[in-house]
């Protein structure tokens, strides 16, 4: 291979009408199989890019490929390494062009017939609902929902005018940045600086051979892994001998310890006292170490009904964490970005620091906020793909000599049982919010506060809304001009979503109150999910034959009391209907609504004024119901610092 077989292509080279390219998804690839989770990072990383310097190319990544034929000026390459990155990129690229009917195909997929009748129907404006592959369905609801976290429409952009299910793609697309007197769009950035590295194999390669020996050999070594070594390989100095009391004839035996503890902690699944019955021990004695404890593996059910997932699954990101809480314990002077919770910089962050780092200290202080996040933070059982509950839970000890899963905060009192469920509501709605692993600082707040300590619900729920989410929502609900003191309730689908899971939250909080009064709860099975789109109730174009506007303003469209988050696949097969279709199609699905979605449907079918319709009178009102919560949250007065702990 030569530097002849290697090209710098941006995606209009690659996608574009223009384009003399066309990629072959070979048999032996694994099917289509990205989630909103890696579809979100991969947008977010494009916009941090973009909003950082719109100027500067963005290297994506690269694209392993192998020349099948070459069909008059058409070279079809069959697509060894980066499909997944490769189809995604296919999809945003045809709902940047969502306003013509037909443009060319540049991915196909040999031999599955579904995933080509979906991809034909979706590039030709045709029905894809007749079509049956949900993940590329549910691809294209992410995309076109995709709205960076808090993002604000800056002082220089303009209002996008908004179209059916593409709306709030369409707004971020439209997003402006200016520099050096020139301004760029989202769109352009994506189209002329985001490049990809592709490289070609020798026409005789073994493609399906190659392939499989790279599956076979196992991934490459991992940057946490890489830090694992060179903290290993610290354990034999000295000084850490002395200090820790260690040995020298023992060292062989610290280092099995030290590698048999951190692959533990790696693995993010479940609770890591599950796995190491004898890690309980450092929850309650601050003495404890893992130089000591038991590290024998215990043999558990990994299928205890379902298991519960961490809001966290990336090991390296959760590193970035526990060296923040490890700076500020050994009173190393770092600043948030310095440690930014960006995987990608783990190992140059670690080499910063790494000097300050003993490695006996670092495992302990790694095991104890692994313990601490594990009980103290919730996680998530899915159902076909959609958040089922949050659960709250620790490992415990029973006097019978087993180990098993206990809520945490659990209690037979009302008030203790409805603290633990605001507390999972709290953090769920964090979660849901700010779902990207690199803008959880809430959770590093929060560790960075109480870990090493035994913490009540109500001393995490007063700190959690007054010192993590009340900020937030202030910052969020800030004007962007003078003059505009009203304009963030008249957002349309500019509105943060954490202004509408913020009300969610407030709402199912006034529900409680009155069950607490009259025993009765409306929305006691509410649970917070990855709603991702902003749905106007009354729709901006109804489909001819329902409901005329009755005079709606688009101010009256895009007003707070008109809107609620819901699935990007619900937005998109509802989108235009009449507020009265919609909630009766809604209820045919059998989804559990939010708890604004829930009021806003029920005065909707309300006959109570007569008109069986979602009024302006009815939205105003609710308007201002959800204005009047969030201002009296936001005029509660912090109190978490003079919580008993």
């Amino acid at each position: 291979m030569n530097g002849k077989d290697i090209h710098i292509l941006g995606i209009e080279q690659l996608l574009g009408e223009s384009a003399h390219n066309h990629y072959l998804v070979p048999l032996y690839q694994r099917e289509y199989a990205w989630g909103g989770t890696e579809i979100c990072q991969l947008l977010d990383d494009l916009w941090e890019s973009f909003a950082n310097d719109p100027r500067r190319n963005y290297h994506l990544g690269t694209l392993v490929v192998c020349r099948r034929f070459h069909e008059g000026d058409v070279r079809t390459y069959e697509l060894v390494d980066g499909q997944q990155r490769l189809t995604t990129l296919s999809l945003l690229y045809r709902i940047i062009h969502h306003d013509k009917d037909r443009i060319s195909r540049r991915v196909s997929f040999d031999n599955r017939p579904m995933a080509e009748n979906f991809l034909d129907a979706f590039f030709s404006n045709a029905n894809m609902d007749l079509h049956d592959p949900a993940t590329f369905r549910d691809a294209v609801d992410t995309i076109a929902g995709y709205q960076y976290a808090d993002l604000k429409t800056p002082e220089d952009g303009e209002k996008c005018v908004r179209h059916g299910r593409w709306g709030q793609i369409d707004a971020m697309l439209e997003q402006k940045r200016t520099m050096d007197a020139e301004t760029y769009t989202f769109r352009k950035f994506i189209l002329e600086k985001v490049k990809l590295f592709r490289v070609e194999m020798p026409s005789t390669t073994d493609v399906a051979a190659y392939f499989e020996v790279m599956n076979n050999r196992g991934r490459q070594l991992e940057f946490h892994e890489l830090v694992k070594a060179r903290l290993i390989s610290k354990l034999r100095q000295p000084d850490y001998l002395s200090r820790h009391n260690v040995a020298e004839g023992d060292i062989g035996e610290i280092e099995q310890r030290f590698d048999v503890f951190w692959t533990e902690c790696s693995d993010m699944s479940g609770h890591l006292a599950q796995r190491l019955h004898g890690t309980l021990k450092m929850e309650t004695d601050m003495r404890a170490s893992w130089v000591s404890i038991d590290k024998n593996l215990a043999d558990y059910d990994r299928c205890r009904n379902e298991e519960p997932q961490s809001i966290i699954d990336d090991f390296p990101n959760f590193l970035m964490h526990v060296l923040r809480v490890y700076c500020k314990t050994k009173e190393i002077p770092f600043e948030d970005k310095a440690i930014p919770l960006d995987d990608r910089v783990l190992d140059k962050v670690f080499r910063h620091y790494e000097k300050n780092v003993d490695p006996y200290d670092f495992l302990d202080c790694l095991i104890r906020v692994r313990l601490w996040f594990d009980r103290n933070i919730v996680k998530a059982v899915f159902d076909d793909k959609a958040v089922k509950e949050w659960r709250l839970e620790g490992v415990v000890w029973y006097d019978s000599g087993h180990y098993d899963l206990r809520n945490t905060f659990s209690g037979e009192e009302r008030s203790v049982r409805i603290a633990r469920e605001k507390l999972i509501k709290l953090e769920s709605m964090l979660q849901v919010t700010y779902r990207t692993r690199r803008y959880k600082s809430w959770l590093s707040e929060v560790l960075l506060k109480f870990i090493g300590k035994q913490v009540s619900a109500d001393a995490l729920i007063d700190y959690l809304e007054q010192k993590v989410l009340l900020p937030r929502l202030q910052k969020a609900m800030t004007p962007t001009k003078e003059g505009e003191a009203n304009s963030i309730y008249n957002k349309g689908t500019d509105t943060p979503h954490l202004i509408l899971n913020v009300i969610d939250y407030l709402l199912w909080c006034e529900d409680m109150k009155q069950m607490v009064n009259d025993g009765h709860s409306k929305l006691k099975d509410f649970v917070f999910a990855y709603r991702s789109s902003i749905e106007h109730h009354h729709a901006q174009q109804i489909f001819q034959g329902e409901d005329e506007n009755d005079g709606w303003t688009s101010i009256d469209f895009d007003d707070i009391g008109n809107l609620c988050l819901v699935y990007p696949n619900e937005n998109s097969s509802l989108s235009n209907y009449s507020p009265r279709e919609k909630v009766k199609r809604f209820q045919r699905k059998k989804t559990s609504p939010t708890p604004k979605q829930q009021i806003m449907y029920s005065a909707t079918l309300s006959d109570e004024d007569g008109e069986g319709v979602w009024s302006k009178r009815l939205m105003r009102e609710h308007s201002q119901y959800v204005q009047k919560l969030l201002s009296d949250f936001l005029e509660s007065s912090p109190n978490a610092e003079d919580q008993n702990i």
